[in-house]
């Protein structure tokens, strides 16, 4: 997808969620997640991020932030409530009120790239990882993100976490190992304890049922890449 197509998609999403066009927020809206589409990484700055969008606005970056919660909050209030399951369905069958900004953007901004790389594997791995609960706005969602997929072509990978796996995403990310594995172990304990039980039930049975407590980072990744494994390849 070029850029054009890209705004084409966001356009048609937006539109889709019931939020109106001529909110000064859609448009806050439209431009932060197109700037997420071609880089995942600035939603982990928002304050720069309301910044640039303010001064492309000729605005203050308080305005755009107040701006985008008014509009993801008639979206939410007015909206088709397939559609916001579609993007949102543990926020909305788990009651938590509407997605904050970032969680917002993070989302769409996804959404659309992943329909730019075409990719089922990665689409798949991203609805699982919605569906357990870990929140697409902080970094451990992308960093586990990446795990997993990395196990799936190389199963062997799991075996060794600190000296191959945390360092191969490290270096994908500009970071460091021990960041990656702290923010993996983040993202999980998140969707331990919110995430749909019956869902963390057919992944982690056996730690559920006798109350093994949270799993590991290691066997969160190995067991997800395992059932993306044996569904694609």
């Amino acid at each position: 997808m070029n850029q054009n197509t890209n705004a084409n998609e966001i356009t048609k999403i937006l539109d889709e969620m019931g939020m109106p066009a001529a909110l000064k927020g859609y448009a806050y809206l439209h431009r932060a997640i197109s700037l997420a589409v071609d880089d995942s990484i600035v939603i982990f700055d928002m304050a720069k991020l309301y910044d640039d969008v303010a001064n492309e606005f000729a605005t203050t970056a308080g305005g755009v932030a107040a701006a985008m919660r008014k509009a993801i909050g008639i979206a939410w209030d007015r909206g088709d409530v397939d559609v916001l399951i579609s993007y949102f369905s543990y926020t909305i069958q788990n009651n938590r009120g509407k997605p904050t900004n970032t969680e917002f953007i993070a989302m769409i901004a996804e959404r659309v790239s992943l329909q730019q790389e075409n990719d089922a594997l990665k689409t798949r791995l991203a609805n699982v990882l919605h569906q357990l609960g870990v929140p697409a706005d902080i970094k451990g969602y992308g960093y586990l993100r990446s795990a997993i997929l990395l196990t799936v072509e190389d199963s062997d990978i799991i075996q060794s976490p600190t000296k191959v796996l945390y360092p191969t995403v490290a270096k994908q990310y500009g970071t460091t190992a021990s960041r990656v594995e702290g923010a993996i172990r983040k993202a999980i304990e998140i969707a331990w304890d919110r995430g749909d039980v019956d869902l963390l039930n057919s992944y982690f049975g056996f730690s559920i049922q006798n109350c093994g407590g949270i799993p590991s980072n290691t066997e969160f990744i190995a067991m997800i890449a395992d059932n993306l494994r044996l569904r694609f390849r």
